[in-house]
């Protein structure tokens, strides 16, 4: 029997050092029949307190909670991964910097939600990782799309790769599958695999080790050659 089929109701634990942001995600998740709040944190060692004694699936923390000599935003999200790496991570934050979800993804979390959207991502982003699978909030998806386009643009002017072919090469390079890359860039997992076919076939390599071998030795950085992975998603 599965671990899903075991757990009637998502067990989450809710971290923001503002008390009315931490009221009010415990407030919309409480309104969803499938989840439960089992602990409450409002400093990164409060974090880790209610993970080590609280049963948890999920974690839904703020980004940033300034604490004097306590550890806090990307250092905090990987200590948490490495002591706690059964529990998926949802980040709430209030920044809009591309880097920073880039960072957050390659650091194993499931899904970044943006404070400023809807009431109904914070749902949708707990039950996508507690499924396995990546979530990025609307805004948080255009920032980055925005982002890729960028330096897709300057990719292809080196490689003779549409801006498309370079986003879907960048994200695989970072271990999305086809199915995550479909979600994070609102297209038909069709579209995604068409895009690789078209990259591959450009660069000549039949496989996704060729592939990874061939970012290597041109050492292009936005395609880092690490952990070209198929049909896998992000841990």
């Amino acid at each position: 029997m599965s671990k899903h089929a075991l757990i009637t109701k998502i067990r989450i634990v809710i971290a923001d050092d503002h008390p009315v942001a931490l009221s009010g995600v415990k407030t919309l998740i409480e309104q969803c029949a499938n989840m439960i709040v089992t602990g409450i944190a409002a400093s990164p060692r409060g974090v880790f307190q209610q993970l080590d004694k609280q049963q948890c699936d999920i974690l839904v923390t703020d980004f940033s909670m300034p604490v004097q000599n306590e550890v806090d935003g990307i250092e905090m999200i990987r200590q948490i991964r490495l002591q706690f790496p059964m529990i998926a991570v949802v980040v709430l934050t209030a920044m809009k910097k591309a880097p920073l979800y880039t960072a957050l993804l390659e650091l194993g979390v499931r899904a970044i939600v943006n404070k400023d959207s809807d009431n109904g991502e914070i749902a949708q982003a707990i039950n996508q990782a507690f499924n396995g699978l990546i979530f990025l909030g609307r805004s948080s998806a255009e920032l980055m799309k925005m982002r890729q386009l960028i330096t897709a643009d300057d990719m292809h002017n080196k490689q003779h790769l549409s801006v498309r072919e370079t986003e879907v090469l960048h994200f695989l390079s970072r271990g999305v599958s086809a199915d995550g890359i479909a979600r994070i860039l609102h297209r038909s997992i069709k579209t995604i695999s068409h895009h690789k076919r078209s990259a591959m076939e450009k660069l000549n390599v039949e496989t996704d080790l060729q592939l990874m071998r061939y970012f290597a030795e041109k050492e292009l950085d936005d395609v880092a050659p690490a952990n070209i992975v198929q049909n896998s998603v992000m841990k």
